[in-house]
């Protein structure tokens, strides 16, 4: 029987008695952390010199002290002899019979290693250590310890005695402690200070409407803040600019100054428990600036000599700290054929309302007398490459054919332009008629909305979540748009709100969806600056019970919400371990705790369960919820085979790692067995395979689990001399062996005998004369299993033992039954079921048949419309079991783990069809409506697609088959890619097999990306050359949804939904590719073999919510 209270309050009562690790321990050392200023009452001996300091001045890892002001600085001029030649002392001291004492201290070296030993001694001749320890100290501040043994009488003198002679040393040494019993760590090193400041420290681009944040103290009350654009007067004030602050964060008052560094502190005002007040550091951030470098610059020229493009313009190559070289291929100049004028065009990633433009006119060696650098120059810009205006015609300044130019800054006024073009009318020097520039670089000021929050492609969002951003900077007022339909967003037609703040509270948003949203900003004379389109998708459930709560203290324990059998005795659940900490800490599948459940079927009433009441009751309606969900993991069901004798022969066969460890794999044909007895049995062969631990033999075990104890008299491959007497004595323990003194090998006759709790195995050559090889004495519960036991070895290999001449003596009872162990428990097969009740009291059931014998974490969801009749607005109970309670039968035993309870929405948003899209309805048209027609080469034919997706287009594999797009490409406007297709694998073939790719060669610059299958695992990858996403392969003859995402720098790849694949990732350069749908070269190539269906394009990544809903979750 479980007696589960009172062993914890018995536990409890134990644990009050006396003072064990964990609890604060009275440091004996008088200044231990030298907080006097002095050394005393330690002293030194030897040559060595000590001071005692306030920071570790020359140190290579710069830090303070670490307990208070003052820490004891050290320098050793030379080893001596001895390493115990110098050293430091405090003796004295008597350690008492019956205790035993920890010494620890911290230390650090000024560089590099050192060793030092601590040693707890008797400190008078003979000098006895009690359990000294020699130590690496580094170049970082750590504690090092070291506990006695317990002392057996009183004992005087005796020291904490250090010895600093094995080699030169420059270290400190601080926190010196010593206390009876275990270690406990300092309480010094309690960190009452606020924490993880928000925008972290030294941060820049700070927004200038920040709003500061910060973690508490583990003891605040309130805090108060200092804050201001000098770090001594931040450090040293005493009057807080503002204090008695309930929340952890402050608001600065107005905005702040572009690109000005400001500093700021937070002391915590603690409860009486910890210090007053605690002096916070000093955290800085960097606000910011007014305008931006233009990043992302394409280059293009009228003409450019080799090694000497328009791109040399943008690169930054030639550039140290705004200087220039006067290397030549750092620069652009125009080809040797051409004449002037000549022009330069930049073009950036959008319109830009461009500040400035700052030039390094060409600075070769020969400027000084060539003159290649631009001189009379026209300036001009456009929005769209096409239609363009005149800025104006200046001279740009010529550079001085020395190292360390610094260019020239021309005011632009504002213009706003996505296109700007140079057309150099002169040069300098008049001679050549070739012109150059070394580097131009943009600064625009930024009017479109930008940095948005929650960021963009955020998961998990709240479904009231308030969004911000940053304003451009002539803004007036601001246009919201939001909606789940990203169409609307993007016409204009999901205005929400219209304000003057940087802010918006959304709400009535829905579990698993995504949103999307802009803001357009308004300024002055009414202009309206349209911003990006941003998305979110919030989080796809509400927590019931995520298990986090529960705690060991009376009227916080798991059990006493989750009401079980044990309690009741309506049922043969058991919640909860029976010994603190109650909740499982171990196996959980987030956060940091699950629910144990045990359930015993064996007896009436054959189920059992636990439940728990909803307190108020919850409505279930609102905010999307179509589900219940719930995470289980179980334990494998134990293996079944037949075991047949033939003849008096037993062929028996296993796989396995091995019967050995805490946790055996292997086959086993079993018996019972109550009281003493025997099995005998000849190993007549050990089967076919090379590894020596291969085992076969007789086994006495106590349970059918992976972990049981047992004993195992085994003939082997050839290890252990070929026979080795093998045992467990303790649940989950670790195993023992005796191995034979002398080779022998099948056939060989095995014998294990059970007398009481001992255990014995022999061996012999004719079954007449025994050896006994070795016992053991374990206590098992009755009846025990005996029989005979196969291993391979090697997991998932098969080995084959063969049995003859099996015979037994005493309580050995029953038929053969075979088992395959393969875990260290397992479960009996049933099913899981979850009852929901509500508050008047109707209830529904539903079950799931495999969660309870899973051996990871599955999540288990129930749609509502499972618990037909129940008023899902007011959910009073919920009921978690095991069994089938509704028609009751005798069942099994076993152990289930629950977590995260949640109802909610699985993620799935609708994508819409992108910038392209082909359903492949017997023609190859893009259905989109933005005419990116495909052209169909080399005849490939039609078949039925996925259900509900009408007809697909297929591939024979062979080469020649393939549709061609054209050399558009989908991430022209924003540099990102979405990719969505369903595929039909037809097999491995002789090529790589191409989906779809944007592609001419696999040269970097002849190509964008592809998504492919390998051409010997058939394992699907997101590539280009020399990167690439490596997923897993795809059934063949199946359709299989696959997707990638791409925003520039990270991309994802999708098989069915799930995510197989991420990582950074960037296109290659060839935005001019060939775009292919059925291989992967423009020209031909990597043919696929199968039906591809629903090719989908974006000019942005898909959401988690997007891609599930076109892999079908809708």
């Amino acid at each position: 029987m479980k007696h589960r209270t009172l062993w914890v309050m018995a536990t409890l009562a134990i644990g009050l008695v006396g003072a064990g690790a964990g609890l604060a321990q009275q440091n004996l050392l008088a200044n231990g952390g030298f907080e006097t200023g002095s050394i005393g009452p330690y002293g030194t001996y030897g040559t060595c010199t000590t001071t005692v300091v306030t920071s570790c001045d020359g140190a290579v890892v710069p830090e303070g002290p670490v307990e208070g002001k003052y820490c004891l600085h050290v320098v050793v001029p030379a080893a001596g002899a001895n390493n115990w030649d110098v050293g430091m002392t405090n003796g004295g001291f008597t350690w008492q019979k019956g205790k035993k004492y920890t010494f620890s201290c911290f230390m650090k070296c000024k560089s590099g290693t050192l060793q030092v030993r601590l040693k707890p001694e008797l400190s008078a001749d003979p000098w006895t250590a009690f359990n000294e320890v020699v130590v690496t100290v580094t170049d970082k501040w750590q504690e090092y310890t070291t506990t006695t043994p317990v002392f057996s009488s009183d004992t005087t003198p005796c020291s904490p005695t250090f010895h600093f002679a094995f080699a030169p040393g420059d270290f400190w040494i601080d926190g010196i402690r010593l206390y009876e019993g275990d270690y406990v760590e300092p309480t010094f090193l309690k960190n009452y200070a606020a924490k993880s400041p928000s925008p972290e420290t030294d941060a820049t681009d700070v927004a200038r409407e920040v709003v500061l944040g910060w973690t508490a103290g583990p003891f605040a009350a309130t805090h108060n803040v200092f804050f201001g654009d000098s770090f001594d007067d931040v450090n040293n004030a005493t009057v807080p600019t503002a204090s008695g602050l309930t929340d952890a964060e402050f608001d600065p008052e107005g905005v702040l100054e572009f690109g000005k560094t400001y500093y700021w502190r937070v002391d915590e005002v603690n409860t009486p428990s910890a210090p007053a007040t605690f002096k916070g550091p000093v955290w800085k951030f960097t606000v910011e600036p007014y305008s931006y470098t233009i990043t992302g610059v394409t280059a293009t020229a009228s003409s450019f000599t080799k090694d000497m493009g328009p791109e040399k313009t943008v690169d930054g190559s030639g550039l140290t700290n705004g200087l220039h070289s006067t290397m030549d291929t750092a620069m652009w100049l125009s080809g040797s054929t051409s004449k002037l004028p000549a022009w330069i065009q930049y073009k950036f990633d959008r319109v830009h309302k461009l500040q400035d433009m700052t030039v390094w006119n060409s600075n070769q060696k020969v400027e000084g007398f060539i003159g290649f650098g631009a001189k009379s120059t026209l300036i001009e810009y456009s929005a769209d490459g096409q239609t363009w205006s005149t800025f104006s015609t200046v001279d740009i300044a010529r550079a001085s054919g020395l190292d360390g130019d610094a260019g020239s800054t021309i005011d632009l006024g504002g213009i706003e332009a996505k296109f700007v073009k140079l057309t150099i009318q002169s040069n300098w020097g008049g001679i050549m008629p070739q012109t150059g520039l070394s580097e131009v670089r943009f600064s625009y000021v930024p009017v479109a909305a930008r940095v948005g929050s929650p960021a963009n492609g955020a998961e998990g969002v709240s479904l009231s979540p308030v969004l911000n951003w940053r304003p451009g900077r002539d803004a007036v007022s601001h246009k919201v748009y939001l909606s789940g339909d990203r169409q609307a967003v993007v016409d204009g037609t999901a205005l929400v709100d219209t304000t003057s703040g940087v802010t918006y509270q959304a709400g009535g948003l829905k579990y698993g969806k995504t949103y999307y949203w802009k803001v357009d900003e308004v300024a002055d004379g009414s202009v309206v600056r349209p911003g990006a389109v941003w998305s979110f998708s919030t989080t796809e459930f509400m927590a019931v019970d995520d298990f986090e709560s529960y705690t060991d203290d009376e009227g916080s324990r798991i059990y006493e919400a989750w009401i079980d059998g044990l309690t009741t005795g309506a049922s043969g659940s058991t919640v909860g371990h029976m010994t603190a900490p109650f909740a499982e800490q171990g196996i959980v599948q987030s956060g940091r705790q699950s629910m144990p459940m045990e359930y015993d079927n064996t007896k009436a009433p054959f189920y059992s369960e636990a439940e728990r009441e909803l307190d108020p009751a919850q409505n279930w309606t609102v905010d999307g919820i179509t589900d219940l969900s719930l995470y289980v993991q179980g334990y494998p069901a134990l293996g079944q085979v037949t075991v047949t004798e033939t003849g008096g022969k037993i062929n028996l066969t296993g796989a396995g790692e091995d019967i050995w460890g805490t946790s055996d794999q292997f086959t086993y044909a079993y018996k019972t067995l109550a009281g003493d007895g025997s099995m005998v049995a000849r190993v007549v062969s050990n089967g076919t395979g090379t590894n020596t631990w291969a085992k076969g033999g007789v086994m006495i075990r106590d349970s059918l689990d992976g972990n049981s104890t047992h004993a195992f008299m085994a003939v082997t491959g050839g290890g252990g001399n070929g026979a080795s007497f093998q045992y467990r004595d303790a649940t989950g323990g670790t195993s023992a062996s005796f191995d034979s003194q002398s080779v022998v090998a099948p056939p060989y006759w095995v014998k294990m005998e059970r007398s009481g709790g001992n255990l014995t195995g022999y061996v012999s050559t004719d079954g007449k004369t025994w050896s006994k090889l070795s016992a053991t004495f374990i206590t098992m519960d009755e009846p025990v299993y005996i029989g005979l036991a196969v291993t391979s070895h090697v997991s998932g290999v098969d080995r084959t033992f063969q049995f003859d001449s099996v015979t037994t003596t005493g309580g050995v009872t029953g038929s053969w039954q075979g088992a395959v162990i393969v875990a260290s428990q397992h479960n009996s097969v049933e099913n899981l079921y979850v009852t929901v009740q509500d508050s008047a009291g109707k209830k529904a059931t539903a079950s799931n048949a495999t969660a309870v014998t899973s051996g990871s974490w599955t999540e288990v969801r129930f749609p509502l419309t499972s618990f037909a009749g129940v008023n899902m607005a007011k959910v009073a109970k919920l009921t978690i079991g095991v069994g089938d309670k509704a028609n009751p039968k005798a069942g099994g035993v076993g152990r289930i783990y629950v977590d995260d309870i949640r109802v909610g929405c699985k993620g799935s948003s609708d994508p819409g069809m992108g910038v392209a899209y082909y359903a492949m309805e017997n023609d190859v048209v893009d259905g989109s409506g933005n005419g990116h027609d495909g052209t169909a080469i080399g005849g490939p034919t039609y078949i039925d697609g996925p259900a509900g997706l009408g007809k697909a287009i297929l591939f024979n594999g062979a080469g020649g088959q393939r549709v061609q797009i054209g050399t558009w490409n989908p991430s022209e406007a924003t540099g990102q890619l979405g990719v969505s297709l369903w595929a039909k694998w037809g097999g491995l073939t002789t090529f790589y097999q191409g989906m779809i790719g944007k592609r001419d060669s696999w040269a970097a610059n002849d190509m964008m990306w592809q998504v492919e299958a390998n051409i010997t695992t058939g394992v699907v990858r997101l590539q280009r050359t020399d990167a690439e996403l490596v997923g897993t392969t795809i059934p063949a003859g199946e359709w299989v949804h696959i997707a990638a995402s791409c925003d520039g720098k990270t991309a994802k790849l999708y098989i069915g939904g799930k995510t197989v694949a991420e990582g950074a990732f960037t296109f290659g350069t060839d935005p001019t590719a060939m775009m292919v749908i059925g291989d992967s070269v423009g020209g031909g190539g990597n043919p696929f073999n199968g039906g591809i269906d629903d090719v989908r394009l974006y000019d942005r990544p898909l959401s988690s919510f997007e891609v599930n809903y076109l892999a079908g979750g809708r």
